[in-house]
């Protein structure tokens, strides 16, 4: 085998080497983006169950419920980081309501629409969160954590 035989059969073997290796950097990117999406439900309940407990907090406060999000927002800056979904849209805050007994965070999901299903169902967390506790892990049921945990 001549030099330059050995030299194309060194060149195409490091060609095939490397043509692997960005075919499974793209397989991997690929599966990785699909969980972050896939979890997106799940990252947006937890951050609708750190909201809520502040509502539980203003109202020990200030003696009444939040009236807006904007309003929990003076009390509680450092919320200002979790007031998105999943999807980047902002949760809306639905005042306590006395004849319901409840308020709610509420994120529409990846539509940014009220209703839908699957990754476009609406999310919703109740405030008080103590009364309403089983409702509220109820909600969680079902999301898809990291690597498919709940």
């Amino acid at each position: 085998m001549t030099l330059i035989s050995k030299l194309r059969v060194i060149i195409y073997i490091c060609g095939v080497v490397i043509l692997l290796a960005c075919s499974l950097r793209l397989i991997g990117w690929y599966l990785g983006s699909k969980e972050l999406e896939d979890i997106k439900p799940w990252v947006t309940y937890g951050r609708l169950m750190y909201i809520a407990p502040r509502c539980d907090l203003y109202k020990a406060q200030n003696g009444v419920w939040p009236d807006s999000l904007a309003q929990l927002l003076v009390a509680h800056p450092e919320l200002k980081d979790w007031i998105e979904d999943g999807w980047g849209h902002d949760v809306v805050l639905v005042p306590y309501n006395q004849t319901l007994g409840y308020g709610l965070i509420i994120s529409y999901g990846r539509d940014g629409k009220p209703g839908g299903t699957g990754a476009d169902r609406d999310i919703e967390v109740r405030f008080p969160t103590e009364a309403n506790a089983a409702w509220n892990k109820e909600q969680g049921l079902g999301l898809k954590g990291p690597h498919g945990r709940p």
